[in-house]
């Protein structure tokens, strides 16, 4: 049987599998302006064509411990910025589940209750992305490994 810190569920594998499944956006410029201080361009520093028709919004915050940056195409800057504000939202609300290293997050609770006998309940969000961690384990052959932490706090001390 597994210890309870090898059953722990880190929530940057999680994140890190859903992120890299999922569209990527054009990447904004560094210093170009647009309404409201927002940045533009695309990947590589280069104006994309959906610049010359619609100038992007960009935002971006500190998030899911590292810097997270939003950009949108609206014409409305008004509903870009709402728009923006939705996304900050809807990753901090992630990130409150699913931050390993927030003791109040689920995921922290549970691994702190791995390999006991008490049951944590959890939201259909975190269960949703537990659920989905097990079947990318599953169907890569354990080569993204949900329950990877003890082998990175092993490296970590001994780095």
């Amino acid at each position: 049987m597994r210890s309870a810190r090898a059953r722990a569920l880190p929530a940057s594998l999680l994140l890190a599998a859903a992120v890299a499944c999922g569209p990527h956006p054009p990447a904004a410029r560094p210093g170009d302006a647009t309404p409201g201080g927002a940045r533009s361009g695309g990947p590589g520093g280069g104006a994309t064509d959906l610049d010359s028709i619609v100038p992007p919004t960009t935002r971006s915050w500190p998030a899911l411990g590292t810097r997270l940056e939003i950009t949108v195409w609206l014409g409305d800057v008004a509903r870009a910025e709402r728009a923006l504000e939705a996304g900050r939202a809807a990753v901090a609300r992630v990130d409150s589940l699913l931050a390993a290293g927030r003791p109040g997050s689920e995921i922290a609770r549970v691994n702190r209750r791995a390999g006991t006998d008490s049951v944590t309940i959890v939201s259909p969000e975190t269960a949703a992305v537990l659920a989905a961690a097990l079947e990318y384990a599953a169907r890569t052959g354990g080569a993204l490994d949900p329950t990877a932490a003890p082998l990175a706090d092993l490296w970590a001390a001994y780095g």
